[in-house]
């Protein structure tokens, strides 16, 4: 497979792989899918790639082995640079903080896993999770977006969903809301927990507190943003604030999403928010393996390059 972008200029992939599956029961992004056991990232490095994104950063978890990964993707040989970075509790969090965060259990959430990634990237990024399949037409729009803006700070972009198209059919997911300019930029992002289609097609939010109807058409964030490194400042900032002001630190993340809208509110960052058509397809419960496994029949198994 020819990489038709990289030489040009290049891009870096950060795969979001250290989450813990609670929901899955087990290691999501080495989950076999694929006609011959692929995994799902192995679909999005094929993507990627293939789109001009030359350089791999996997962010994993101290449990996991990250010989597991990198044997998968050795037919790409020195086409493609992959890297893995340990995400660990202590990373970026100040000895002064108090202690008690030394019991938290869970990762610190997806914008801290961007973040434990600094010193690797020194290139316009894709963010994207192990666990979810985005096609590769959504890689070559966001390629040329990040070309296009490389020298602009403020330069940030994200895939946007239609709710109706990235929803489970066997049991509720969370869902970064969007509201977005008639010009097409974010303006602001919600995150929604436990999103689901009832019998009558309507779509609620299953939360104790809150069943009201959410559009099907409704802009969602599935996890595909595009940054340039400035956005390493931002995150490093907006950290120390959570950790901060944060209730629990055992409990709350710290969420790309929201670091998001603090820039926006701030005028640091410009998210434009390109369309996609695609039907998400990915991993959030044991159950979606089968469907997902069908689904990909119909595509070319990512095998050489």
């Amino acid at each position: 497979m020819q990489n038709t972008g990289y030489k040009k200029r290049p891009l870096s992939l950060i795969i979001l792989a250290a989450g813990r599956g609670s929901r899955f029961g087990g290691d999501k992004p080495l989950a076999a899918v694929g006609p011959n056991g692929e995994s799902l990232f192995e679909y999005s490095v094929h993507d990627a790639f293939k789109a001009g994104f030359n350089h791999v950063v996997f962010i994993v978890s101290e449990e996991q082995n990250s010989n597991e990964f990198s044997t998968s993707l050795s037919a790409y040989g020195e086409a493609l640079k992959v890297e893995f970075v340990i995400q660990t509790q202590a990373a970026f969090v100040k000895p002064c903080l108090n202690r008690e965060w030394r019991s938290r259990v869970k990762p610190w959430g997806t914008a801290h896993a961007v973040l434990v990634c600094k010193e690797h990237i020194r290139n316009p990024f894709l963010v994207i999770n192990a666990d979810d399949y985005y096609g590769v037409e959504n890689y070559q729009k966001m390629a040329k977006y990040l070309l296009e803006h490389v020298c602009c700070s403020k330069a940030c972009a994200m895939s946007g969903y239609k709710l109706k198209n990235t929803l489970s059919g066997t049991g509720g997911v969370n869902r970064g809301i969007c509201t977005v300019s008639s010009d097409g930029y974010l303006e602001s992002i919600k995150e929604v927990i436990n999103i689901s289609a009832g019998p009558s097609g309507a779509i609620r939010n299953g939360d104790a507190d809150s069943s009201a109807v959410i559009s099907a058409d409704s802009i969602v964030s599935m996890t595909f943003w595009g940054f340039v490194p400035s956005i390493f400042g931002i995150l490093e900032k907006e950290f120390q604030t959570f950790l901060k002001n944060t209730p629990d630190l055992i409990q709350d993340e710290f969420y790309l999403s929201d670091t998001v809208n603090a820039a926006i509110k701030s005028e640091l960052l410009q998210v434009k928010v390109i369309d996609s058509f695609e039907k998400w397809m990915g991993i959030t419960y044991s159950q979606d393996v089968a469907v997902v496994r069908n689904s990909l029949l119909k595509l070319a198994a990512p095998k050489g390059i």
